[in-house]
C-alpha cells in the first residue's frame, strides 16, 4: 500500500487520544453516598465486569475511528501492476501500435472499430504526461510518428484497417532501430482482438517487450460474421455447356449463431443459384453449386453472402478462363507417330475450329519458340537441353505429353534408359484396377473406366516408380508419370499413341479424353489463388508497351517490365477484381481474397502472450481506459471503502455506548 497525501500520516500519533481519556476518567469517578453498601457488593460480580468489558471495546473502536479517519486524508492506494513507474516524463516513452491486419475490419458492439479505435487513443493520450516521448504506428504502415506528447496532439492520427495478413514482427525491428534503449520506462498499448496470427512473432523478436509495461486493448470479434473461407472448383474439366461443380466453404467468425443466412454464386455478374445455410460459432461448411457456362472466354466467378458485421468477408472471388482458340504444337520424327492424334483433334475441329495444329521434326524443338503454343504433344527421345525447352515452356502454367515412337527402338526418361515390354502372340496387359490415386484427373479415369472395351496394353516402356504416377498395370508396373511444376505440368507415357501399342486410339472415349485433357490445368484455370498482400507475378512480352492495372477502386497504375520480361512489383493490397490492360485491352483477370490466417478467428492464449508481453494487461474496449490505465500505473485508491468502515464504526460505537451503565465509589 502507498500514499498519494503521506503528509497527513504525522497525524498517526492521535490514534493515542482514546486511551489516554479511557486512562484519565478511570479515576475520575462520581461519589455518592449510600446508606449501605449491600447493593454494592451485589454489583461487583456482575456490573464491574461488564463496564470494564464495554470501556475496552469503546476503546478499540474509537482508536480505529481515528486510525481510519488520518489513513483516509492520507489517501491510501493498492499498489497496481506497473506501481514501480517513475514520474520523470524524459524517462518514459509510450508506444500506440494499431492492429490494422483484415480481422480489425467491422462493426463491434455497433460502433465500426476504426471509431473505437479513435476513442481509445483519445483516452490513452488524457492518462500522459506532456513531456513524454510518444511513438505512433500500426502494423501496416510501421512508426508513423515518434516526438514529444504535445507534438503528437497535431498529429493526425487516422487509421483504416487493411485487408491483409499482418503481424507485430514489423513493426518491432522499426521499434528496436528508432528507440533509445537507455530510457528507464516503457509502455505500450495495443490495440487488437487478440487475433492469434496477428500477436505471433518470430522468435529473434520474443523478449523485445520483456521490460515494457504491456496495456493490451482487446475489442473483441464482430458478434454476426459468416465468411467465406474458399471456392473451389470441384471439376478438372470446363467445357462450354457442360455441368462442372463449384464447392463454396462458409465459416461462422461471429460470437452468435447464425440461422438462414443466403449464399449465392454469381458467374458474369449473373447470380446462378443460392442456398440458405445456418452456423453455429466457429463452424464451417461446405455448399455445393452446379452450374455450366455458355462459351468460352473469361469469366468473373463470385460467391457472396447477405450483410453482417463484417461485409468484406462476405465475398470471394476466383476468374475462369476458357480459351476460345488453342495452339497445338506435335514434335516427332515420324509423321506415323502423330496420325491418331492428328485425326482426333480435326474430328474435335468439325463443328468449330478451337485447335489449330503445327506439325514439326522433333529437332526443331530448340529452334522454335514455344511460347505461342498452349500445348505441346512430342514423341520421341529429348535429349537434356530438349528436356530444358519443355520444363521453360511448363513453368508459365502450360502442359506437354511426351511419349515413345514406335520406331525407336529406346525412350529416356531425363536420361534414364528405360525397359521395353513387348507382348507376343496378341498378348496384351490390363491397367490395375485400382485406380483410386486418379480421383482427381476425370479425364484420365474416364478413359480408364470405359463401358464398353477396356484399355489394353500390347507393349510399353517401364518407368521408374515416382510419386508422380498416374497409371499403372496389373503387374504394378507404372506407365504413366505426371511431373507438376508452378503452374504447368508434363505427362510422360510409357507407350505411343498407336494401336501398336495400344487400343486407346480406337476407344469411344479417346475423342472426349483428348479435348479434355487439352483443356486440363492452367489452360482454364489461368491464374492460381490469389491473396492480398501478394505479388503480381506474369511474364510479358518485352515489346509491350502502356501496361496498366485497374485495382477494386477503379484505380489505374502504370506497370513496367524488366530485360527478363517480368512485371515490376506490384502488390494486391485490397481484395476484389483486378484487370491487367496491354494497349488499353484486357489481358488477364485476377480474383483476390483475403488471406486464410485472417478468416480464422483464433484468440492468442494467455500464455502465449505471457511469452512476448512479460509485464501486461488485457482491458476490454467497453471499458473507460482512464481509471483502468491509473489503476495498473499507480494503483487503487481505497477512500471510498475506508469512509464507509467509518461510518459503520461510528454507528457501532454509539449502540455499544448506549449500552455503558453510570459508574460510581462509595466512600
Amino acid at each position: 500500500m502507498t500514499f498519494l497525501s503521506p503528509f497527513f500520516l504525522w497525524m498517526l500519533p492521535l490514534i493515542s487520544i482514546p486511551t489516554l481519556i479511557h486512562l484519565w476518567n478511570k479515576y475520575r469517578v462520581k461519589e455518592i453516598e449510600f446508606s449501605t453498601i449491600k447493593f454494592l457488593k451485589i454489583m461487583e460480580s456482575k456490573s464491574i465486569k461488564k463496564v470494564k468489558l464495554i470501556e475496552l471495546i469503546l476503546l478499540i473502536l474509537r482508536t480505529l475511528i481515528i486510525l481510519l479517519i488520518v489513513l483516509f486524508i492520507s489517501r491510501p492506494v493498492l499498489r497496481g501492476e506497473f506501481s514501480n513507474w517513475v514520474y520523470n516524463p524524459q524517462s518514459t516513452l509510450t508506444a500506440i501500435i494499431i492492429d490494422d491486419s483484415f480481422s480489425m475490419n467491422g462493426i463491434r458492439s455497433k460502433d465500426e472499430t476504426s471509431k473505437i479505435i479513435h476513442e481509445k487513443i483519445d483516452e490513452i493520450t488524457k492518462t500522459l504526461l506532456k513531456k513524454q516521448t510518444i511513438v505512433f504506428g500500426s502494423l501496416n504502415k510501421g512508426i508513423e510518428f515518434y516526438g514529444l506528447y504535445e507534438e503528437f496532439l497535431d498529429f493526425n492520427h487516422d487509421v483504416v484497417c487493411s485487408d491483409l495478413d499482418l503481424n507485430l514482427n514489423k513493426i518491432i525491428k522499426q521499434l528496436n532501430d528508432t528507440l533509445n534503449h537507455e530510457i528507464i520506462n516503457k509502455e505500450i498499448y495495443l490495440i487488437t482482438d487478440l487475433q492469434k496470427s496477428s500477436i505471433n512473432i518470430n522468435s529473434k523478436n520474443s523478449n523485445v517487450f520483456e521490460n515494457w509495461n504491456s496495456f493490451i486493448i482487446d475489442v473483441g470479434f464482430p458478434n454476426e460474421n459468416l465468411a467465406i473461407k474458399s471456392l473451389k472448383i470441384n471439376s478438372e474439366i470446363i467445357l462450354p455447356n457442360e455441368s462442372f461443380e463449384i464447392q463454396v466453404t462458409v465459416v461462422n467468425n461471429g460470437t452468435t449463431p447464425q440461422f438462414q443466412r443466403m449464399v449465392v454464386l454469381n458467374v458474369g455478374g449473373l447470380d446462378v443459384g443460392q442456398q440458405l445455410i445456418s452456423l453455429d460459432p466457429q463452424q464451417e461448411e461446405n455448399v455445393i453449386f452446379n452450374t455450366a457456362l455458355p462459351s468460352t472466354g473469361k469469366f468473373k466467378i463470385s460467391a457472396k453472402l447477405d450483410s453482417d458485421d463484417n461485409i468484406k468477408d462476405n465475398n470471394w472471388y476466383k476468374s475462369l478462363n476458357i480459351p476460345a482458340h488453342l495452339k497445338i504444337g506435335m514434335f516427332s520424327k515420324f509423321p506415323e507417330d502423330m496420325l491418331y492424334l492428328n485425326h482426333t483433334i480435326s474430328a474435335i475441329n468439325s463443328e468449330s475450329k478451337i485447335f489449330t495444329v503445327s506439325n514439326y521434326e522433333i529437332n526443331q524443338i530448340q529452334k522454335i519458340n514455344l511460347n505461342p503454343f498452349d500445348v505441346l504433344f512430342i514423341s520421341g527421345t529429348l535429349g537434356e537441353n530438349d528436356w530444358g525447352m519443355v520444363d521453360q515452356f511448363v513453368e508459365n502454367g502450360k502442359h506437354a505429353m511426351v511419349f515413345p515412337s514406335s520406331n525407336d527402338n529406346n525412350f529416356n526418361y531425363f536420361n534414364n534408359s528405360l525397359s521395353l515390354i513387348k507382348l507376343e502372340n496378341d498378348n496384351y496387359i490390363l491397367p490395375h484396377s485400382n485406380i483410386s490415386q486418379l480421383k482427381h484427373n476425370s479425364s484420365i479415369e474416364k478413359l480408364l473406366n470405359n463401358k464398353t472395351i477396356s484399355p489394353k496394353f500390347f507393349k510399353y516402356y517401364t518407368l521408374e516408380n515416382f510419386n508422380e504416377s498416374l497409371i499403372n498395370l496389373e503387374n504394378n508396373s507404372s506407365i504413366w508419370h505426371r511431373k507438376k511444376y508452378d503452374n504447368g505440368f508434363v505427362d510422360i507415357l510409357g507407350f505411343g499413341l498407336s494401336t501398336e501399342w495400344t487400343n486407346i486410339p480406337l476407344l469411344a472415349g479417346f475423342i472426349p479424353f483428348l479435348h479434355n485433357w487439352i483443356y486440363s490445368g492452367e489452360t482454364i484455370t489461368s491464374n492460381p489463388e490469389l491473396f492480398t498482400g501478394m505479388h503480381l507475378e506474369q511474364k510479358i512480352n518485352i515489346n509491350s508497351k502502356k501496361i496498366e492495372i485497374i485495382n477494386p477502386q477503379l484505380e489505374n497504375f502504370i506497370l513496367s517490365v524488366d530485360s527478363f520480361g517480368k512485371l515490376t512489383d506490384y502488390t494486391f493490397e485490397t481484395v476484389g477484381w483486378y484487370s491487367l490492360l496491354l494497349k488499353n485491352n484486357e489481358k488477364n483477370v485476377y480474383g483476390v481474397n483475403i488471406p486464410s490466417l485472417e478468416l480464422e478467428n483464433k484468440i492468442i492464449e494467455d500464455l502465449q502472450l505471457k511469452e512476448i508481453f512479460n509485464n501486461f494487461r488485457i482491458i476490454n474496449s467497453s471499458e473507460v481506459l482512464g481509471p483502468e490505465i491509473k489503476a495498473a500505473k499507480i494503483g487503487t485508491e481505497i477512500g471510498t471503502q475506508l469512509l464507509i468502515t467509518i461510518f459503520l464504526l461510528l454507528i457501532f460505537e454509539m449502540f455499544i455506548a448506549q449500552l455503558k451503565p453510570d459508574q460510581g465509589k462509595n466512600n
